[in-house]
């Protein structure tokens, strides 16, 4: 016989050993680990995200016609970006009872990767955003008001950069 359980262990990603710290919340927690593990078997997030993708930024009019019908649209508004933090930081305060979660986003080395999450979600909530608010200024007949002055500072800080 070749190989034997003894012989190594395997043990899923996000399974631990438990700690005192751990919030009693093995059972959901299990659950949820479970989900994820699910949704992210490759076929499914790819066709997901395929099938969602042009929903949520729709390239065509006839996109941008279901992204309004299914009321998409309202994931640009200031309500939601305060909902979808508070849910991120909730998500991270739970997810700490984990001791292989709180393993590997205390490393020294992956916090600033998980301050960049909450960056990158504001900062794309804030671009779509503005680009809502230009498109009512469009249909409405006005110009771009401030974008002479969007430029300047892109290319200032560019060149700030450097």
């Amino acid at each position: 016989m070749c190989c034997t359980d003894n012989d190594f262990h395997v043990d899923t990603f996000l399974a631990g050993k438990k700690r005192w710290w751990h919030l009693n919340t093995s059972l959901t927690m299990d659950s949820f680990k479970e989900i994820v593990n699910y949704i992210s078997n490759p076929t499914i997030l790819f066709t997901t995200v395929v099938l969602v993708f042009p929903f949520i930024f729709p390239p065509s009019d006839w996109f941008e016609k279901w992204h309004r019908r299914l009321g998409l649209h309202h994931l640009w508004g200031t309500k939601f970006i305060v909902i979808a933090m508070l849910g991120m930081v909730a998500f991270f305060m739970y997810g700490l009872g984990d001791y292989n979660f709180q393993k590997i986003v205390l490393k020294p080395d992956n916090v600033p990767i998980s301050g960049l999450i909450f960056l990158v979600a504001f900062f794309t909530w804030l671009a779509m955003n503005q680009a809502y608010k230009n498109d009512e200024r469009l249909n409405a007949g006005e110009e771009y008001g401030d974008l002479t002055i969007q430029i300047t500072a892109i290319i200032i800080a560019f060149v700030l950069h450097k």
